[in-house]
């Protein structure tokens, strides 16, 4: 049996396999996620062998406490100062990513010790594994978060603070027959108010670097998802005649950036299909909102996919937070021009472009 996170590869090992005369391979179908997804069992084997060991929040909370026998544990957070300021787990020290192999030194005393790194997403605490272990640390556990741990992490804290009822679907949007899950969960629903179609994401390399099958699958988020999902909501909003359907874009879809080729193609795409659905659902009760933000403090830019990319390229006031973001989208729901970009400074930005257009 082989399998990997999504059964891409594992369906191009198996064909390796095959192709070298073994002859009874099994490819997991849709991979590890499938597996989660259905609540199967997994298991992670924690050892102490010289090399990096992705683990669960689960597992890095029990290895915290003290309950599976680490005292002598390093919690190591590898975000910026402003991100640890936020927030950080108890008891651990910060060495930012770009910082870490020039300060290695302070960590000479913690070589045989066993160490748990964090950042976001688990993307830039992946490469400060990778660097640890290059280096000779021999007992490094990256803390990496499932999309259905943060979804019942999420879900348990809005029920806690609004006491509302959250119901949880893991779905990966690149897929169809997930975007089909969503959509026989919107069917479902007889008082659907709002549909926010907010996933999305980007790969720092040049159109032809790319694989074909990853611009399939980014067309397929960006665009084909929000036109399925919109396609069975809207009949729902009508025979309400109310509804908000907020489509979130990009700054890219309206400076045309280049450097992303099927991101700003894409981004363009779902731009162009909400003013149009604006158009034809005028008078109707239902709000429509292109959302066009641009640098935002994200898990986006910590992704595998946008392995190389440093916040500090940019200014500091060109970043806004989140909540800032959506506070703003929320605020502008009944504006009348269908693309909203939240920021001043995007705002200037954006109207010097579509003035010079």
């Amino acid at each position: 049996i082989v399998y990997c996170q999504s059964g891409v590869r594992s369906l191009q090992a198996s064909n390796i396999l095959v192709a070298n005369n073994f002859s009874k391979i099994f490819n997991m179908e849709d991979g590890i996620t499938a597996w989660i997804t259905a609540e199967y069992d997994y298991w992670i084997k924690l050892k102490a062998d010289p090399v990096r060991t992705d683990i669960s929040v689960h597992v890095a909370n029990d290895m915290i406490n003290n309950n599976t026998g680490y005292p002598n544990l390093l919690v190591l957070d590898v975000r910026t100062l402003g991100e640890f300021a936020t927030d950080h787990l108890f008891d651990a020290i910060l060495i930012p990513l770009a910082e870490l192999e020039g300060r290695l030194n302070e960590l000479a005393s913690y070589n045989d010790t066993e160490i748990i790194v964090y950042c976001q997403s688990g993307a830039r605490s992946l490469q400060a594994s990778d660097t640890l272990v290059a280096n000779n640390f021999s007992k490094i556990f990256n803390m990496v978060a499932r999309r259905k741990e943060k979804l019942d992490t999420l879900g348990k804290a809005l029920q806690e603070k609004y006491s509302v009822k959250v119901d949880k679907l893991v779905a990966d949007l690149s897929n169809i027959s997930d975007n089909e899950k969503v959509i026989s969960k919107i069917n479902e629903l007889d008082n659907l108010d709002v549909l926010i179609n907010n996933a999305g994401f980007g790969v720092m390399k040049s159109f032809t670097q790319i694989e074909i099958e990853t611009h399939i699958a980014m067309i397929n988020v960006h665009f084909t998802s929000p036109v399925m999902l919109c396609h069975a909501a809207i009949p729902k909003m009508q025979k309400r005649k109310r509804g908000v359907i907020i489509n979130t874009s990009s700054m890219s879809a309206i400076s045309k950036d280049s450097s992303l080729i099927m991101y700003t193609t894409t981004k363009s795409a779902v731009t162009i299909f909400s003013e149009l659905l604006k158009v034809k659902l005028k008078g109707t009760g239902i709000y429509i909102q292109a959302l066009c933000p641009g640098l935002t403090y994200s898990e986006f830019h910590d992704t595998e996919t946008m392995g190389g990319f440093q916040r500090s390229w940019y200014e500091p006031e060109r970043w806004m937070k989140a909540e800032e973001v959506v506070s703003l989208s929320l605020k502008a729901i009944k504006s009348k021009d269908v693309i909203f970009i939240p920021g001043e400074i995007n705002r200037a930005a954006g109207r010097k472009i579509r003035k010079l257009k």
